[in-house]
């Protein structure tokens, strides 16, 4: 136990104790954002290098927030699809925001 307290005590991030990655993204929504199908509404897919050391297990949404004006809060069900293929990790969709809106998004990979 006194392992523990000691690895603890000395303030250990995540990326320390899980294999894991941080990654932000400054992005825009198209005009279409949301009136469409999801293939058809113009968003663009974020992606980054999966830089790890491991296959990825899963992509969490740590916050999103809109950029610039007044801060506005996100009360639609926010979900990404997203994808690994070949160490790189590609966010095909968010759904839940507003069209034409500049966000802020932070995700860990696991």
């Amino acid at each position: 136990m006194e392992s523990v307290y000691a690895a603890l005590s000395k303030r250990l991030s995540f990326q320390d104790n899980i294999q894991s990655q941080m990654k932000d993204f400054d992005f825009t929504t198209s005009a279409n954002y949301g009136t469409a199908s999801p293939l058809t509404d113009g968003f663009t897919p974020l992606r980054f290098t999966n830089l790890s050391g491991g296959r990825a297990n899963g992509l969490i949404l740590l916050k999103i927030n809109t950029v610039g004006g007044a801060y506005t809060v996100i009360t639609n069900p926010v979900y990404m699809d997203w994808i690994e293929l070949e160490g790189t990790v590609f966010i095909n969709y968010i759904t839940g925001l507003a069209p034409s809106t500049k966000y802020k998004l932070k995700v860990l990979l696991v």
